[in-house]
Order: C-alpha cells, then structure tokens, then sequence
C-alpha cells in the first residue's frame, strides 16, 4: 500500500490548490497527468479507500484490482513468474512486498490477500476507464471497476490494441484532456455527450470480419444477448447445440507446453461473441489428485496484433504485449469446492480446497475473461483445454522452456452418455 499512502501525502500537501476553485486531478505525484497499470491502481486505491477532499477525478486506464484473482494466483494456481521479475527489476531501495513469495507461502485466498482487494464499489468520483482484451494482467479489474463503482459518472473505452499504445495516441490524450478540462478545471465543453460505454470487437488479423472500434453501447454485457450452449462431442472434437447421445471421452498430456484438446464449430451467419463465457467440463485424471487446467475460446490459428507492425504477424515475438490470442479460464480442481453463484455466474473465492481421488470424474465450472470477436458466416471458434497456461507470456523474457504447473499424467473430459444426464460438458457463448 506505499502508492496509496504516498498518493494521500501528495494530495494533503497540495490542498492548498483546491483552493478558489482550483482542483487536483489525483495522481500518485499529485500531477495532472493518466497513467496506467500500477498508476491506475494507485488512483483506484485512493478513490476507493480515502478519498481526499482535493479528489475531483480519476482516469484509471487500465488496473488490476485483485492481487490474487488478477494476477498472482489466477484460477488458485500461484504463478509468481511475472512478480518475480518486477521484484527483481523494479524495486526502490526502500523495497516492495515480495507478492511472488508471498503466493508460494499463502496459497488460498485468506486475510491477506483480502487486504488487496480493492473496493471499488466505494468509488464516487467521476472516473474515465480504459480496457483492452490483450492485456493478462487489468482486463477484469477494469471491466469490473466500471460496473461496481457506484459513481454516475463514469466512462469506459474498450479499444483493440494494447495498453501502452493506445495511452499515447494524441487522439486519446486529447480526450482525456477534456475530461480533466470538465471535472478539474471546471470548463464548459461536449464531455456530457460522450458515451458511457465504446466496445470493440475483435475481427482477428487475417479474417474475412472486420474488428469493429469503439461502438458506443448502452452496457455490458450487452442488452439483448442471446445466450447459447454449445455441447461438446470428444469423438468428432466438435461443439453443438445438440446434446451428443454416446458417451465419449478425449484429452491430453497435463504436464506438458503444447499438448491439448480442442472442440470447434463453424457459425453459418454473421456473429458477434461478446461479454463473459463460461465453461462447463466432466473431467478426471488417473494419475493424480488434483488438476491445473486452462481453457482458451479463439478464432485459432488467427492472432490479432496489438499495435500496427511493419512485418508479417509470424515475423511478431510472441509475447502477449504484442500478440492477442484469446480471453482465457484457469482452475485447479482442488479449489471447485470453494465455488458460489453470483448471478447465475460461477466464482470462486479460492479459500479452501479439497483433493480429488484419482480417477474421480468432477464437474468444473469454468469462467473465462472478458471478451469481444467478431465472425463472417463460415468462421468458427475454437474451445481449447491444456494443462499449461494458453496465452502467451506477458513478455519474451517470462517464455518458459518446460512446462512449470503441479500436473502428472493426462486429463480425460468426458461427454455424453451419463455425463449428459449430469448437465453435459459445454461452453456458453454470448451472441
């Protein structure tokens, strides 16, 4: 919590500027300026925890709001690679929480990582947000800060590159100058009429479906989605929205970079997907008592670049700052036992956990992020299971050679038969 500390300190010793109607746009440095990641977190902290009288406006463009859920500990599996590295590169000489330790040694949810859960619902300043799909760090704090914060006034863009492109387009710094204009400075101007919410939706380079830039749209998810249940079928590795009649098993290789079980289907009219999937699987594994598994819902084998490139997509490192693949769900098993319903959407709070005797087929519910593409009649969407992570590491550097999870031997879904009076394996989307 230094940031938040020091960003009240900041906002105490410049009081004085609120003074004759002068106001302080909040900043960890008191200066009037947007930042993201980490500086968006410090704002949400402040807004959230303390807000000072000084606080007129924050613009977030793109924060994590759960250390645990976000990034550390996405899905109960402790993945401290990305911490480590910020540890190791980015720490002050006063130092820094080891969060990366901190995982390996708190590894449920418990009163510690409580304390970094920002409560974002307490935010009742008007807010300017930014969000983006290709981001594996602040896609669902941002989408959630916008739909929990219980200020009127707020704004969120969804835009189609990634984060640090899209803070330095002139365009966008011009935007967000008029926002500060109106709620620091109190100038009349047009911000009124911007949209609450501009959603984009991903066409994929290389498809025949063009990605759509900022729409303007009353919510999100969107109203009027129509909800479909896709069932899978392990012989044919297709989805359907027929329930498949035999029972039938597929799967993979867990403890392993490439191995994995797809299930696809074709859309045969133009569709868009958008808003938050969920996964429903029958799973087992023979081999161990717990599974780490991670699904993917992709217009594979398409990426869609972040940010205009002067070479050829395979020309591009393979880093998710430059490469999109898809929004992601990760769980480990272990954790199902800790789930609960909120809204008809399966959460987990990842507080207790409860082996799984080998061989044991158990139902896993499976969220995936927040996501939006778009499809031309005859594309299709992949649903892809492994056992290791399926987006690519944040940054070269963090790429691993072998595979790093707790995973032994193969995982079996199981479809039809018996598993389709359980509920059947399958996937929601959101059309």
């Amino acid at each position: 919590m230094i940031t938040w500390v020091h960003s009240a300190a900041a906002l105490a010793s410049t009081r004085h500027l609120a003074m004759k109607n002068s106001r302080v746009p909040i900043q960890p440095t008191g200066a009037p300026a947007a930042g993201n990641s980490w500086l968006a977190i410090a704002q949400i902290n402040v807004a959230a925890r303390d807000p000072h009288p000084a606080l007129r406006a924050i613009a977030p463009w793109e924060a994590a709001t759960d250390g645990y859920n976000d990034f550390m500990a996405r899905g109960g599996i402790p993945r401290g690679g990305f911490m480590h590295m910020l540890y190791n590169s980015m720490t002050g000489i006063e130092g820094a929480e080891n969060g990366a330790a901190m995982v390996e040694k708190r590894p449920l949810f418990d009163e510690y990582w409580t304390t970094k859960v920002i409560p974002v619902e307490n935010i009742d300043v008007p807010m300017y947000l930014t969000a983006s799909y290709s981001t594996r760090l602040h896609s669902r704090g941002s989408f959630e800060t916008f739909a929990k914060a219980k200020t009127t006034k707020k704004w969120l863009r969804v835009h189609h590159t990634q984060e640090w492109y899209y803070l330095y387009r002139k365009k966008n710094n011009d935007e967000l100058q008029a926002f500060f204009d109106k709620y620091c400075k109190g100038i009349s101007n047009d911000w009124h009429l911007t949209a609450p919410l501009r959603l984009s939706l991903l066409g994929f380079d290389g498809s025949r479906a063009s990605t759509i830039v900022e729409r303007q749209e009353a919510s999100y998810p969107l109203p009027n989605t129509e909800y479909r249940k896709y069932f899978l079928e392990a012989t044919s590795g297709s989805m359907s929205l027929r329930r498949p009649s035999a029972e039938a098993e597929t799967g993979y290789l867990a403890h392993h970079l490439t191995d994995c079980a797809d299930f696809h289907v074709n859309f045969n009219e133009y569709t868009e997907v958008a808003g938050y999937l969920v996964t429903k699987l029958w799973m087992s594994c023979p081999d161990h008592d717990d599974m780490d598994v991670n699904l993917q819902s992709a217009k594979t084998p398409l990426v869609s670049l972040n940010y205009p490139c002067p070479v050829p997509a395979f020309e591009v490192p393979d880093a998710n700052v430059a490469k999109f693949l898809s929004c992601d769900g990760i769980l480990r098993a272990s954790h199902q036992v800790s789930k609960k319903m909120t809204n008809g959407f399966p959460n987990y709070r990842h507080d207790k956990a409860e082996k799984i005797a080998p061989g044991t087929v158990v139902e896993l519910e499976i969220p995936l992020w927040p996501i939006g593409m778009v499809f031309e009649s005859g594309e299709g969407i992949i649903l892809r299971a492994a056992g290791d992570e399926l987006r690519l590491p944040e940054l070269k550097v963090l790429e691993v050679k072998a595979a790093v999870d707790e995973n032994v031997g193969r995982h079996r879904i199981h479809t039809g038969g018996q598993w389709d009076s359980c509920g059947s394996s399958y996937i929601w989307l959101k059309h």
